[in-house]
């Protein structure tokens, strides 16, 4: 196990590694030949911790991400009021 040459805490290590590489590709996708043979390298360890968390890792990092819609913000009723103040004071509506 990698954990045996004195790796401390290699989920972390292959999630940071993961995100790296990821971030790689998602910059310039003509690295994709040169980063996939890392990621084949570690989900095929024989070490299953640490070919299990690159699995969860890359499944996180390709999952697409929900847009959430933030709806506007209504203007305040002050800023109704000065619109309706412009129009009425324009020379179309005092010539009516």
């Amino acid at each position: 196990p990698v954990c045996n040459s004195g790796l401390t805490r290699v989920d972390t290590t292959i999630t940071a590694l993961v995100e790296i590489l990821n971030a790689i590709v998602n910059a310039s996708s003509s690295a994709l030949p040169l980063i996939a043979p890392h990621y084949i390298k570690m989900l095929l360890c024989e070490d299953p911790e640490v070919s299990s968390t690159c699995h969860h890792a890359l499944v996180y990092a390709l999952r697409p991400r929900k847009r959430r819609k933030v709806p506007a913000a209504p203007p305040p009723d002050s800023a109704k009021v000065v619109v309706a103040d412009a129009v009425a004071s324009t020379p179309q509506a005092a010539a009516a």
